[in-house]
């Protein structure tokens, strides 16, 4: 999965991990019979653009975002995760 730090909600990459991005991202490594992590990291972009794509163009038709402070996550789950392994 690609990086994506973000510090405040924004329109990009929260939704790239979602799952229509991890489903194309699977999808696109399959079709390509991708090796290596040089590709697979390309396979992952590529993933999450088609799913960044998807969710503007839906926001377009909506006429609105679709992220909102209600539903941003402040805190990623990967470190929730490492505080409660760490206790």
């Amino acid at each position: 999965m690609v990086n994506c730090k973000m510090n405040h909600p924004t329109k990009s990459s929260n939704f790239r991990r979602s799952r229509f991005g991890e489903a194309a991202t699977s999808r696109l490594h399959r079709e390509r019979h991708s090796e290596g992590v040089p590709k697979l990291r390309t396979d992952a972009k590529d993933g999450g653009n088609v799913s960044g794509v998807a969710r503007r163009s839906f926001e377009d038709q909506l006429g609105k975002s679709i992220i909102t402070d209600e539903n941003y996550l402040k805190e990623p789950e990967k470190s929730k995760r490492r505080k409660h392994l760490n206790q």
